[in-house]
Formats: C-alpha cells, sequence, structure tokens
C-alpha cells in the first residue's frame, strides 16, 4: 500500500493527514473556481465509466468518481462550494446514522443530529452524503477487504488545524465497509488561510 503523499495539481495543493486505510490515499485538499476540492484515491475500487451528481439542489457542489487511468482504481473528487453546503435548508433534520444502521465512528452518539441524509443508491456506487448546518458528510461503500483496520475515527488537519475527520467502518457480515469524511463549516471558515486560497483560486 502506497503512503500517503502530496496530490500536486495546477492550483496550490496540501495534503490532508489522516490514518492509513488499505487500498485508500488521501483525502487530498485543493483549491479551485473558489471551491474546496477534496480527492480520496481508491485503488481497489472499479467502476466501468464513473459517474457525476450534484450533492444539493442548487448543483454548486458536485460529486464525482471517475477511472484514475494512469494508477489504477477509482479517484472520488468532491468539488464544494462553502456557501452552497451551509445554506442548505435541512428542514426539522433528525439523527442519522450509516444506511446500513451503524454508528458513525467519531460522531457522538454515533449519529448526525439535526442533519438530512441523501442515500444515492446502485446507480451512484450506494454513496451517502449528509447535509447539516453544522456540516458536510459523505459516506463511500469499499467494495474489498480492509483487513485487519478496526473501526476509528482520524482528525482531518490542513497546515496543522482540525477541518474535520474521515472514519472507517469495516465490513461485517453482508454489510460493507465504508470511508466517512466530514468537514466541519465553521472550521473551514475560521481558517483564514484556506478561505484565502479559495478566494484566489476564483
Amino acid at each position: 500500500m502506497k503512503l500517503f503523499g502530496f496530490l500536486l495539481c495546477l492550483f496550490l495543493t496540501s495534503r490532508v493527514l489522516a490514518g492509513p486505510v488499505p487500498g485508500v490515499e488521501g483525502p487530498f485538499v485543493n483549491f479551485q473556481n473558489g471551491k474546496l476540492l477534496v480527492t480520496l484515491k481508491m485503488q481497489e475500487a472499479a467502476n466501468p465509466t464513473g459517474f457525476s451528481f450534484s450533492a444539493t439542489d442548487s448543483k454548486n457542489s458536485v460529486i464525482t468518481l471517475q477511472p484514475d487511468t494512469e494508477n489504477g482504481g477509482m479517484t472520488l473528487e468532491l468539488r464544494l462550494d462553502i456557501d452552497d453546503l451551509q445554506n442548505v435548508d435541512v428542514g426539522d433534520g433528525q439523527a442519522n446514522l450509516l444506511v446500513d444502521g451503524r454508528s458513525i465512528p467519531g460522531i457522538p452518539g454515533g449519529s448526525l443530529k439535526d442533519s438530512k441524509r441523501i442515500d444515492w443508491g446502485n446507480r451512484y456506487f450506494d454513496i451517502s452524503t449528509f447535509l447539516s448546518r453544522k456540516s458536510f458528510g459523505i459516506a463511500i461503500p469499499f467494495h474489498w477487504n480492509l483487513g485487519e483496520m478496526k473501526d476509528g475515527h482520524h482528525w482531518l488537519a490542513w497546515k496543522g488545524k482540525n477541518i474535520g475527520m474521515f472514519s472507517v467502518v469495516n465490513a461485517v457480515a453482508e454489510k460493507k465497509a465504508y470511508g466517512i469524511i466530514f468537514l466541519r463549516h465553521a472550521a473551514l471558515r475560521g481558517n483564514p488561510e484556506m478561505m484565502k486560497k479559495i478566494q484566489q483560486s476564483k
């Protein structure tokens, strides 16, 4: 398994710190066209054509899964508009777990309170997204064996400052393994350097 490294792009780039997961590189953070780009490389994932869909009704935040023609596997890219995500109306909201009923490591009580979960089904790789007033999250199924890795979470830090977390839930019987990324709105907005980078990339 490759160690985490820098993903070099046209724009300013930096690594997000997290623990290593078998078959996964990242998440990586970049900035482009006024948006936050979060990338996860899944070496063992496979989808013949890939897909792209909007995370919100405004279509300003887009999720893309595409084949990695250079290294193999698939690359998941989150192209996120922070204003778009934070302004989503979640209604009354509810406490949400993973789609299969399991808890989310790193979330107090295991469920995201006052949130809206959208399950995208087989058409979109069984991905789920979580929208709340405080955070945005995405749960990605891993269709391969994570070995002896235990359920848990790692804090995501950009240049030494926490911006969210990356959680892992291993497969159990018929239930798939999941990787879950959460980004906290307050942490993103409270990071002056990150917000500057976003503005400069427009």
